[in-house]
């Protein structure tokens, strides 16, 4: 006889088309869930057995674990849907422009204007504004714009003005002041470090506003159908003393239970924006004795983030030849040998994960050197270490990130998967170079872990992780099997979570994602398209379409 315990569940869910992204028991039609975790999976007739709370009949709908975002920058992400000026889907020099004129016309005279998301190589001609295109709508307002990636950005008069920019402003280690090629003057093209320059003056956002941008995020991304995201708590846009706050501001929301979104916390180990010897925040983990997996289910410490070098769109990407674009630089590396090794025997000593950001390949080279030479010294071999965005890859390479136990992330938005980046990438490195962009269905099929993240910033379609699926099949080349994996189960794994979520079984957390049609069942390109109807977690529906207003 079954005892009543065994009997009672929370929620039932009941003739659906449940895809397990388990290989033992790919699919099943019901399952139910008690205390925010799966008790049955199962046929609809198995949930008899239960005397339930609730029941949702699916219909015919489908479920899939709940999607995990491996790389993301929530926060940032909140406060620019809230207030920044969206300049993603910006096909000209114009265009920008007139966004900025539109939002001048809702700001105070003297209060900041902020915005990402242009990009050169989307923009009619590849031609960006200048600071004197700015001046001309926003005269009296600070303007600074970022591009998609985050690693360069325009500026007006007025915020060089008040960050000192000026002529005779010396170029800044780790990063370029662009100039007029006539008067020598700053064109308003500030890149990496020189970025510091604006964003150490741009006023912080308030505590209620970190709150809220962060609730945001939450929002937004459950009505994707995201569970969970590997997080990155990150001074930038703001950059000194900013990311401490912004971890509190997380610890608070988690006490008080108004977190919607798990939480894996990448930490940056600097303080400052690429500043090497700077291992400021690493050190306080390890002074209070904080590892990897310190938390519980809903927020907790994730790998240290380390920058070896920027990234091909702003040529600061560190390559071992010039850009074939511009022969003058060969991109740009924000550590020396000896400070990378130093930062990254750090954190293995400590048993702290790593998130090494390489795009090019002579960073990905010292990357992989240093954590060759660390896990020499400190063995360790369920390390789990992660590389991102390893955009320039060699035969040799992807051996070494296999041989290494190397997670690989990829970001489809700024990874190769979307015709413009793609363009772009051919350009910087030239026809020679273009078989080695963007490997990483080579990664998987030599064995290496890839997961799937969005870096947060990019709006709109980018965020989405069904818009992900759809790029990894069509421009990368996986399977819906291996797209679907990368951005639940494999993600699970890359946090030491693989017990708890990212596939549909029995004992996981109930994280879950109703959607109207089966992935597997429309064409590809009709993918991005399908509706998110119910995002769950812990078997609590934290989205639902049919509530929208």
């Amino acid at each position: 006889m079954v005892s009543t315990i065994e009997e009672s569940a929370d929620l039932i869910l009941k003739n659906g088309n449940i895809i397990t992204v388990n290989s033992k028991n790919p699919r099943c039609e019901a399952l139910a869930i008690r205390d925010k975790r799966i008790i049955k999976v199962g046929t609809s007739r198995d949930m008899d057995r239960f005397r339930a709370s609730k029941v949702v009949d699916l219909q015919g709908k489908t479920v899939v674990p709940g999607f995990i975002d491996a790389h993301q920058h929530l926060l940032s992400y909140g406060i620019t849907i809230k207030t920044w000026v969206d300049a993603y889907e910006t096909s000209n020099s114009e265009e920008i422009v007139d966004k900025v004129a539109d939002k001048v016309l809702s700001s105070p005279k003297g209060n900041w204007i902020a915005g990402r998301g242009w990009a050169e190589e989307k923009l009619e001609g590849n031609k960006l504004p200048t600071r004197w295109d700015l001046d001309k709508v926003a005269p009296e307002n600070p303007v600074t714009l970022k591009d998609i990636s985050g690693h360069y950005c325009i500026a007006n008069t007025m915020a060089l003005d008040l960050a000192g920019i000026n002529k005779d402003t010396p170029q800044p280690q780790n990063g370029h002041i662009d100039q007029d090629t006539g008067s020598g003057m700053p064109n308003g093209i500030l890149r990496e470090t020189a970025m510091n320059y604006i964003w150490d003056i741009v006023p912080q956002p308030t505590w209620d506003e970190m709150v809220e941008g962060i609730q945001l995020g939450c929002q937004h991304a459950n009505s994707l159908g995201l569970t969970s995201v590997h997080n990155c708590p990150f001074g930038l846009p703001w950059a000194v003393g900013f990311i401490n706050k912004e971890i509190k501001a997380y610890v608070d929301l988690n006490r008080r239970g108004e977190l919607s979104l798990r939480n894996y916390l990448l930490i940056s180990v600097w303080e400052h924006f690429h500043r090497g010897n700077d291992t400021i925040m690493l050190d306080h983990l390890i002074g209070l004795g904080l590892k990897t997996g310190f938390g519980d289910s809903m927020l907790k410490i994730g790998p240290a983030k380390i920058f070896v070098d920027g990234s091909l769109n702003a040529r600061s990407a560190a390559l071992y030849q010039p850009y074939d674009d511009d022969p003058s630089t060969s991109g740009m590396l924000f550590y020396t040998e000896e400070q990378l090794d130093n930062v990254i025997e750090k954190a293995q000593k400590a048993g702290i994960q790593l998130a090494i950001h390489a795009h090019g390949d002579r960073a990905i080279d010292m990357a992989l050197n240093s954590v060759e030479r660390a896990l020499v010294k400190y063995p360790q071999k369920d390390h789990r270490h992660r590389i991102k965005h390893v955009e320039l890859l060699s035969d040799e390479q992807i051996m070494r990130i296999k041989k290494l136990g190397l997670i690989v992330t990829s970001i489809p938005s700024t990874a190769g998967f979307s015709n413009w980046y793609q363009d772009m990438a051919r350009v910087r490195v030239g026809n020679e170079r273009t078989r080695f962009l963007h490997r990483y269905k080579d990664l998987l099929d030599n064995g290496t872990v890839i997961i799937g993240g969005t870096d947060g910033h990019p709006a709109g379609k980018y965020l989405s992780p069904l818009q992900g699926l759809h790029d990894r099949i069509t421009v990368a080349g996986f399977t819906l099997d291996q797209a679907l994996a990368i951005q639940t189960s494999n993600s699970a794994f890359a946090a030491f979570e693989e017990r708890d979520k990212g596939t549909i079984e029995e004992g996981k957390l109930a994280d879950l994602v109703v959607l109207v049609q089966d992935p597997y069942a429309v064409q590809v390109d009709k993918i991005p398209d399908i509706k998110v109807e119910k995002t769950i977690l812990g078997g609590t529906v934290v989205f639902d379409s049919s509530c929208d207003n």
